[in-house]
């Protein structure tokens, strides 16, 4: 399936919501609602692909490998 082309100034959105991924990956290592954060955590990675945020900058933002990454954007469950 061909990757969609983001519209022009759409990146700003792809960029907010990568850093909503980075914060929510950096905030549940201990948390009590672990899988509801995953959960969060992989839809805005979802959303920040679609966005435009390629699944190289997606890995090495969230500190997540390429392989987790794709599992995210594809709406597989996640190992964590």
């Amino acid at each position: 399936m061909p990757a969609t082309v983001p519209r022009p100034g759409a990146r700003w959105k792809a960029t907010l919501l990568l850093h909503a991924a980075v914060l929510l990956q950096r905030t549940i290592a201990s948390a009590h609602r672990r899988q509801q954060h995953v959960a969060w955590r992989n839809h805005t990675i979802r959303a920040a692909h679609k966005a435009g945020a390629t699944l190289d900058t997606l890995a090495a933002r969230t500190g997540l490998s390429p392989a987790h990454i794709r599992n995210a954007t594809r709406g597989r469950a996640t190992t964590d």
